[in-house]
């Protein structure tokens, strides 16, 4: 059944407690899904590499599932190690590599430390058409020191752990740094007065900062044995809509 509990995700979110994500096989694959269209994935044909911890719901979807989901070759990594990470994505050829901004940070520190000792530029990792960023903020020279030091675009990605986790990537080839970029297909944004009753949520104005509250078939069944946090993080609307209330404050611009 596809609405069944797949996996029982750990989190500690903002409250420091442990919970325990109820995520299902629907929403596990429809996040593969969303990710792998947004990515322009080639069935079959992609490279990906799995560095991070698939332990974790950021590697479990974007180093274990998407891939699957896509006849992908997995290179697979059980620590990361700047050098032997390069060494890897230049003899398997990987295409597609899911990292965070710290792993980006160690990346760049070898490759300037291979060109001083050279005395030449590494040469640039050309078969790596798309990294994706998550986990932590990606600031905007990262991102420009990235993409001198290896020649590979590095794009910026929203999720959390209840939803399975992505909701929201830049746009390839037209990424909008300091932004979570846009939601992916069939996720369903909302931004509310952080002031207001939780129960009857206002929507603020365009441009005007509030909580965000996404809806789509990624969002988790509730935590495990936890209804109390369920009923905090999960909002059911008058139309019968359930929206994950994020804790975060954004705000969205005119291009949305």
């Amino acid at each position: 059944d596809a609405d069944r509990v797949a996996v029982l995700q750990a989190t500690g979110g903002t409250t420091g407690t442990l919970k325990l994500a109820q995520l299902t096989h629907r929403g596990l694959i429809a996040n593969a899904t969303q990710i792998s269209t947004w990515m322009n994935c080639r069935a079959g044909q992609e490279r990906f590499l799995a560095v991070l911890p698939m332990f974790h719901v950021f590697g479990l979807t974007t180093c274990l599932v998407a891939p699957v989901f896509n006849a992908s070759s997995m290179v697979l990594m059980t620590r990361f190690n700047a050098p032997e990470m390069l060494g890897l994505v230049r003899r398997e050829r990987t295409t597609v590599v899911p990292v965070v901004p710290a792993i980006c940070a160690a990346l760049c520190d070898e490759l300037e430390r291979q060109e001083a000792k050279e005395h030449r530029k590494p040469a640039p990792l050309d078969s790596v058409r798309l990294c994706v960023s998550g986990a932590a903020p990606l600031p905007a020279p990262a991102i420009e020191r990235f993409l001198k030091a290896t020649g590979a675009p590095v794009i910026e990605g929203y999720g959390l752990t209840e939803a399975s986790p992505v909701t929201h990537v830049n746009l390839l080839g037209k990424p909008r740094p300091g932004s979570i970029g846009l939601p992916v297909p069939d996720t369903r944004v909302r931004i509310v007065d952080p002031d207001g009753d939780p129960n009857h949520p206002r929507d603020v104005a365009p441009g005007e900062a509030g909580e965000m509250y996404v809806s789509g078939p990624q969002v988790m069944l509730g935590y495990f044995a936890n209804p109390e946090q369920t009923r905090t993080a999960l909002f059911t609307d008058p139309s019968g809509d359930v929206w994950l209330r994020t804790g975060d404050v954004v705000r969205m611009d005119a291009e949305g």
